[in-house]
């Protein structure tokens, strides 16, 4: 896009990676009243495992956030999504029939929503 007048959104992973940290507090948990029935190596497998993940997560997520981005212009939306390879879409303004903005309660805390945008002569929504 070359307009003048862009605004560049990176999208949240919070809402995304939610699960992940649910299910993994859920291990921490579990783990937790498991401690007292552990040797000293069970216990240190698990920790080191525990933190692996919690770098995984956190590193998928940076990397969805930095590489997924939404142009915001005068004229037009344009999505980049991608790492390896990037894939992106400009819709200009006239060919967006149907907005829907979504955010809940827990959203709305987070400060996030969900976007989706549709076109003429498509059949999905493009979720942002």
């Amino acid at each position: 896009m070359a307009e003048d007048n862009k605004r560049i959104i990176h999208p949240s992973p919070i809402k995304r990676d939610i699960g992940g940290i649910v299910g993994l507090v859920l291990f921490i948990v579990i783990v937790y009243f498991i401690m007292p029935y552990m040797d000293d190596y069970g216990l240190y497998v698990l920790v080191g495992g525990s933190l692996i993940i919690i770098l995984i997560i956190a590193a998928e997520s940076w990397l969805y956030s930095h590489f997924n981005e939404i142009d915001v212009g005068d004229t037009s939306v344009a999505i980049k999504k991608g790492i390896l390879s990037v894939k992106s879409i400009v819709v200009p303004y006239p060919k967006i029939t149907d907005m829907n903005i979504k955010i809940s309660f827990f959203d709305r805390i987070l400060g996030i929503g969900l976007l989706e945008i549709n076109t003429a002569g498509t059949e999905k929504m493009e979720q942002i």
